[in-house]
């Protein structure tokens, strides 16, 4: 008698199989990362050669941190398929998350060179050009980003952003413009425009954006200060200090908000209150949580260094303390 093959079995496998991806798959949609990861992690071992599920694997974990087994789960993707863009822009997310820049730029690079309209890769790669200090292309990157998904807010952030520092400052309002027409919510987004309107002398309407992020984030700390400088430019020094503070009382290691805080005491002649949220100025970030000393009033047989560090503006400020200086008997 002949042999029957063990269909029933092989059906209810098949079965088994395709309620676990639908479980994980809903999962997935409702952001329960962990529980997905549990069924997928099971279901590689079900189906070893199925490059999507790999994929789905992989971005779970990345979306839970765990940034070696979404690259082991990634690798296995491209491997069973090297055609697939999503899979080689997610591993290089991954190996960018574990610090290895050019590993992950040559994945990015590979995505694109599969798909040059894959957005996400264009940004991830834009984004990891501008971490590096190469502003050229990463712009370049961002606005192939854009082309591919015009609706892509972060990378018209992160564009009208690159072009403000490169004083580009009409089009950098155009990017931002737009990322905000995209996200009218976005605190972030908000307040970056308000900052191109300042840096355009629009600085009413600058308020205005800055007290309209400040609505939808109280607590951010990059609106207050945004917000300061614009008070500051029309003049009111009071409450312009006031948005330092809040800016440092919602962050406290905000050293931009600290910058601008000692510029303006400066400036209004508040010099002791100065001196300490001075050394956050950009030459000396890096020693800005010390405390700053105050010289004594007898400095007799003692040296002070006075040296430019900021350009011009800066040397001829401190130069006015140089007679007090010598009053003090320095050398």
């Amino acid at each position: 008698m002949q042999a029957s093959p063990h269909t029933g079995a092989l059906s209810m496998t098949v079965k088994q199989t395709s309620r676990n991806l639908k479980q994980a798959t809903a999962y997935l949609q409702k952001g329960e990362w962990s529980q997905a990861e549990v069924i997928l992690t099971e279901l590689t071992k079900t189906l070893p050669k199925y490059d999507s599920i790999w994929l789905l694997l992989g971005t779970t974990r990345a979306q839970l941190g765990m940034a070696q087994g979404a690259e082991i789960a990634l690798k296995k993707a491209t491997e069973l398929n090297p055609g697939s863009a999503e899979a080689y822009n997610n591993l290089g997310f991954v190996i960018d998350m574990q610090h290895r820049p050019d590993e992950a730029k040559r994945c990015y690079a590979r995505a694109i060179q599969i798909d040059p309209r894959h957005s996400n890769a264009q940004y991830n790669l834009a984004l990891l050009l501008q971490n590096q200090q190469q502003p050229d292309q990463a712009q370049t990157h961002y606005r192939l980003a854009i082309d591919a998904n015009p609706l892509y807010t972060n990378a018209l952030n992160n564009l009208g952003l690159l072009l403000l520092e490169k004083g580009q400052t009409e089009e950098a309002f155009t990017f931002l413009e737009r990322a905000l027409r995209f996200a009218p919510n976005d605190a972030n987004i908000i307040t970056n425009a308000g900052h191109a309107l300042y840096c355009l002398h629009r600085f009413t309407e600058a308020i205005n954006l800055h007290d309209r992020a400040l609505i939808h984030a109280p607590t951010l700390a990059q609106a207050h200060s945004n917000k300061g400088l614009a008070l500051q430019a029309i003049g009111d020094t009071d409450l312009a200090a006031a948005e330092f503070r809040a800016a440092l009382s919602a962050q406290p290691d905000f050293v931009i908000a600290k910058h601008n805080l000692a510029h303006l005491e400066l400036a209004t002649e508040k010099y002791t209150l100065a001196w300490s949220h001075y050394a956050s100025r950009p030459s000396k970030r890096a020693q800005c949580t010390q405390e700053v000393p105050n010289l004594a009033k007898d400095l007799s047989g003692q040296t002070v260094l006075i040296r430019g560090e900021q350009g011009l503006g800066d040397e001829l400020f401190f130069l006015r303390f140089v007679p007090e200086l010598l009053k003090r008997s320095a050398r």
